[in-house]
Formats: C-alpha cells, sequence, structure tokens
C-alpha cells in the first residue's frame, strides 16, 4: 500500500510534514532561477565596480599571498551556493529564499573583490559578515535539518 502525504503525522511544534518535498538537484525552481541571474548579474558587475581602483601594494609577494587567500575564499563562497542551491530545491518561504540568495551573491562578490584587491579591509569585513548570515539563516531553518537527514 502506498503512503501519500496526507498520510504522514504532523509534528505538534511547527505543524509541517515530517517528510519535506524535494526538487531534483538539475530542477530549475523559481528561487533556484533568481539565484542564477543574481549571481551572473553581480559577477558581471564586479568588474566595472572595480574599474581603476585597486589596491596598490608595494610588497608583490604579499600582493600574491592575498589574492590566494581570495581565490580559498571564492572555492568556499562557491561550496555555499552548491549548499544553498540544493536547499532552495526544496520548500522555503521567499522571505528566506530571497535572504539566502543576497548572502551568497554578496559572498561570492566580495570573495572576488578580495582577488582583485579592491577595498581590502570592507570587503573583508562583508564577505564575513555574508558567511555569517548564510550560516544564521541555515541554523533557523526549520525544514534543513529534515533534509539533511534523509
Amino acid at each position: 500500500m502506498a503512503i501519500s502525504h496526507e498520510d504522514i503525522p504532523l509534528t505538534p511544534v511547527d505543524r509541517t510534514p515530517a517528510v519535506v518535498a524535494r526538487a531534483p538537484v538539475s530542477a530549475l525552481t523559481p528561487a533556484r532561477i533568481v539565484l542564477g541571474v543574481a549571481i551572473l548579474g553581480a559577477l558581471l558587475m564586479a568588474p566595472l565596480l572595480t574599474l581603476g581602483d585597486s589596491a596598490v601594494l608595494n610588497d608583490p609577494e604579499l600582493a600574491n599571498l592575498l589574492r590566494f587567500m581570495g581565490a580559498v575564499k571564492l572555492v568556499l563562497a562557491s561550496i555555499v551556493v552548491a549548499g544553498v542551491w540544493w536547499r532552495l530545491g526544496g520548500e522555503v518561504d521567499a522571505a528566506r529564499s530571497l535572504a539566502y540568495i543576497g548572502a551568497v551573491t554578496l559572498l561570492l562578490v566580495t570573495g572576488l573583490f578580495i582577488v582583485m584587491l579592491y577595498r581590502l579591509p570592507q570587503s573583508v569585513a562583508v564577505y564575513h559578515g555574508a558567511a555569517l548570515a548564510t550560516l544564521a539563516l541555515a541554523l533557523q531553518d526549520r525544514n534543513l535539518p529534515k533534509l539533511l537527514l534523509r
């Protein structure tokens, strides 16, 4: 006998089904489309924002080290984007979707700014703020533990 979603008991705390519906990783949900457009637009605009304004460092080794650290931050931001892409395949309310999209877009753009040595103190501060915002969103997401345990 097949079990339908009406047969799944609701938990008393949040009144959501114990099993959360998910879209396949390759499916394009509206939130995923907005995420892709936001990231693409931000990454295309980032070099235009930094024209003629990069940090002038007297030590080329320090500049190379900072660029490498920025590249590591970009890799970490890309991993976070993949996690948010996966999360946006499930049931997420509109406000949380927009918050996830804004946070990871900032994360990627400021990582790119760090690689370009553009306003380093501000870029690093915004990068870490966006990382903390993404972490706070994930920790407050009630459906995330159910999705991770499946």
